[in-house]
This record gives structure tokens, C-alpha cells and sequence, in this order.
């Protein structure tokens, strides 16, 4: 799935990583994108039983951190 296949107006939720990475000296963030599930398709709201997570990287087995 590319960007442009997601219609405007989409709400999704979007499942990551934080990392700090040190460059050149200097600390930078970088967030991981694992996963996204879409709430919103089309204008109309996925309901909890129909959702399905497409998965962003091809590393499963991760772990996640609650915030």
C-alpha cells in the first residue's frame, strides 16, 4: 500500500517505535512506523471486529510499549 492508496479523511492508528540515535554527536528521535489499523475508511468507521492491522515491516516480533 502506498500513501496515495489511503483516501482523505482516513483516521488511522499507527503503531511505532521511539529510538534515539546518535549522528554526527547529536541525539535525534526517530519513531519506527510498525503497523497501522484504520479507524475511519472511506467515511465510514471500522467496527472493532472488522479491523485488521497491515503491517509496515517485516519484523514481528517487537516489543511494544504502552504510554
Amino acid at each position: 500500500m502506498m500513501p496515495t492508496d489511503i483516501p482523505p479523511g482516513s483516521l488511522m492508528t499507527a503503531f511505532f517505535n521511539a529510538t534515539t540515535k546518535k549522528i554526527d554527536g547529536k541525539k535525534t528521535k526517530e519513531n519506527l512506523i510498525l503497523a497501522i489499523a484504520f479507524d475511519v475508511w472511506q467515511g465510514q468507521k471500522v467496527e472493532e471486529d472488522k479491523k485488521a492491522i497491515y503491517w509496515c515491516t517485516d519484523q514481528r516480533h517487537l516489543k511494544f510499549q504502552a504510554h
